[in-house]
C-alpha cells in the first residue's frame, strides 16, 4: 500500500528533508514525457556520427548502463589531471590532458547515443531522463575543474572561481527554464559546442603545454588564458539572456506560473543560496582555503549543486513544488558558521569534513519505496546515480587524503583519517583503485562506499522486487 494512506499527511520541513514521492507524484511521474526543442549548429553533423556508433552498440547494453560508463570515464580521466594539479597551478604531463580530452569526446558521444539505444531497445522511461541528468550535472562539475586545470588558470583565483561556478549555473538556469515552460530548449550554441570547444582546450594543452596559455598576446597585453574565460562570458550572456527571456515571461501554469503552479522565481533561490555561500566563503577566507585547496572546494560545491538540481528536475517531472530546505546545505553551513566563530577549526580540516556530510546527503535523492515502484534495471539506475555521486566523493578523497597526512594530521592523530575517510573498526578494506594514492601505499582507514548506503540501497531494490513478485 502506499505511503501515507490514511494516514496523518507530514510536515512541510519534513518533505522538503527527503521524504519519498507521494502516490499522486509517481503517477505523475509515470505519466511524464520528455519534451525538448531547438538544434545547437554542431548537432546535425554529430548527429551521423552518433547514428554509426549506435549500430556497433549490442542490444543487450542498458541505455543507462552507457550513461554511467560514459560518466565513469570522464570523473575519471579528470580525477587523473586533478591528482597532478590539485592547486589548479601546476602543469600536469602531456598525455593527462590527451586522456580528459578523449574522456569527454566518449562521455559526449555515449551521452548522446543512450537516448537512442533507450528508443532502439524499446525502453524509455522518465527514470532514464532522471538518470541521464544526474550524471550531467556531475559531469558539468568535472568539465569546469578540467578545462581550469587546462589553462592553469588558478593563477587567476577570482577567474577560477567564476568558471567552476558558472557551468553550474547555466545547467541549472537551463532545467530552472524548463520547470517553469514544460520544454528542455536547446540554444544554437549549447552544451555540445561547449563540449566540442573544451576537447579542443585540451589538445591545445596535450600539444602546446599548459604553460603556453600563460603568453601574453601582443597589444593587447594580455594572457592567453583570458581567451577562453572571455568566451565563457559570452556564452554566460548568450544562454543566460535566452533562459531569463522564457522565465520571466512566464510559465505554462496558471497564471504564467511553472509547471507546478508555483512562482517562476522559486527556483532562483537554491542556486541563489549556494552562490551566495560559496563567495562568502571565498572571500571571507582567512587563511584562503579556495585559492590552496579549488578542487576540493569546487567538488564539495559541485555535490551541492548536483543535489539541488536533480531536487529541480524531479520537481519538473512530477509537477511538484521545489522546496528550499535540504540537508545537502549542512556542509557548506559548517564553513559559514567556522567563519563566523573566527576559525575555531582550521577550515581545510571543515573543508574536509563538509565533503564528508555532502557525500551521504547528496545521495539522498528519495525518489519512493512503495509497491508500485518500478522494478528491473529502472531501480538499479537510481541505485547507481546513489552511489556515483558517493563513489566520487570517496575517490576524490582518496586522491587527496595524503595532503592530510603530511600535513600531519594522519601521524598525529589517526582517528582523523578514519572520520574524514568514513570507516571505522570492522571496515578496514582495500579500495580498489588504491593505486591512485602515492606511492601506492595503503592508508589507514581505506576508503569503500558507504556500508550504510550500500545496503539502503540493495535493500530497497529487494524489497521492490520481492513485494512485485508477491503481487503476481
Amino acid at each position: 500500500m502506499a505511503a501515507g494512506a490514511g494516514a496523518r499527511p507530514a510536515p512541510r520541513w519534513v518533505k522538503a528533508l527527503g521524504e519519498p514521492l507521494s502516490a499522486a507524484q509517481l503517477r505523475r511521474l509515470e505519466d511524464h514525457r520528455y519534451s525538448a526543442a531547438g538544434e545547437s549548429l554542431f548537432e546535425p553533423p554529430l548527429q551521423l556520427f552518433w547514428t554509426w556508433l549506435l549500430q556497433w552498440i549490442p542490444l543487450w547494453i542498458a541505455p543507462n548502463t552507457i550513461t554511467l560508463f560514459g560518466l565513469a570515464i570522464n570523473l575519471f580521466t579528470t580525477l587523473v589531471l586533478i591528482f597532478y594539479c590539485p592547486t589548479v597551478t601546476e602543469e600536469a604531463p602531456y598525455w593527462t590532458y590527451l586522456l580528459c580530452a578523449l574522456g569527454l569526446f566518449i562521455y559526449q558521444s555515449l551521452d548522446a547515443i543512450d537516448g537512442k539505444q533507450a528508443r532502439r531497445t524499446n525502453s524509455c522511461s522518465p527514470l532514464g531522463e532522471l538518470f541521464d541528468h544526474g550524471c550531467d550535472s556531475l559531469s558539468t562539475v568535472f568539465m569546469a575543474i578540467g578545462a581550469s586545470i587546462a589553462v592553469r588558470l588558478g593563477t587567476h583565483p577570482d577567474w577560477l572561481f567564476f568558471c567552476s561556478f558558472v557551468g553550474m549555473f547555466m545547467f541549472y538556469c537551463a532545467h530552472w527554464q524548463t520547470y517553469v515552460s514544460g520544454v528542455l530548449r536547446f540554444g544554437r550554441v549549447d552544451v555540445t559546442e561547449i563540449q566540442v570547444a573544451l576537447v579542443i582546450v585540451f589538445l591545445l594543452s596535450t600539444f602546446g603545454g599548459a604553460m603556453m596559455w600563460d603568453y601574453t598576446i601582443p597589444i593587447l597585453e594580455i594572457k592567453l588564458k583570458i581567451l577562453p574565460v572571455l568566451g565563457v562570458v559570452g556564452g554566460l550572456i548568450f544562454s543566460c539572456s535566452n533562459y531569463f527571456h522564457v522565465i520571466l515571461h512566464g510559465g505554462v501554469g496558471k497564471n504564467g506560473s511553472t509547471i507546478a503552479g508555483t512562482s517562476v522565481l522559486s527556483p532562483g533561490l537554491h542556486i541563489g543560496l549556494i552562490i551566495i555561500l560559496a563567495i562568502m566563503i571565498y572571500k571571507k577566507s582567512a587563511t584562503n582555503v579556495f585559492e590552496k585547496h579549488p578542487c576540493l572546494y569546487t567538488l564539495m560545491f559541485g555535490c551541492v549543486f548536483a543535489k539541488v538540481a536533480q531536487k529541480l528536475v524531479i520537481a519538473h517531472m512530477t509537477k511538484s513544488e521545489l522546496y528550499l530546505q535540504d540537508t545537502v546545505f549542512i556542509g557548506p553551513g559548517l564553513l559559514f558558521l567556522d567563519q563566523y566563530f573566527n576559525n575555531f577549526i582550521d577550515e581545510y580540516v571543515v573543508l574536509w569534513i563538509a565533503m564528508k556530510l555532502v557525500g551521504p546527503c547528496s545521495s539522498r535523492v528519495s525518489v519512493g519505496r512503495y509497491d508500485g515502484f518500478p522494478t528491473g534495471h529502472h531501480s538499479r539506475g537510481l541505485v547507481l546515480t546513489a552511489l556515483v555521486i558517493s563513489e566520487v566523493r570517496h575517490l576524490f578523497a582518496y586522491i587527496h587524503l595524503h595532503d592530510i597526512i603530511t600535513s600531519g594530521a594522519g601521524e598525529t592523530d589517526g582517528s582523523t583519517i578514519r572520520v574524514l575517510a568514513g570507516t571505522g573498526p570492522g571496515f578496514d578494506f582495500q579500495h580498489p583503485l588504491s593505486w591512485l594514492a602515492p606511492g601506492a601505499t595503503p592508508v589507514p582507514g581505506n576508503l569503500m562506499p558507504s556500508p550504510g548506503l550500500l545496503w539502503h540501497c540493495t535493500h530497497m531494490v529487494h524489497r521492490n522486487t520481492h513485494t512485485r513478485r508477491n503481487k503476481h
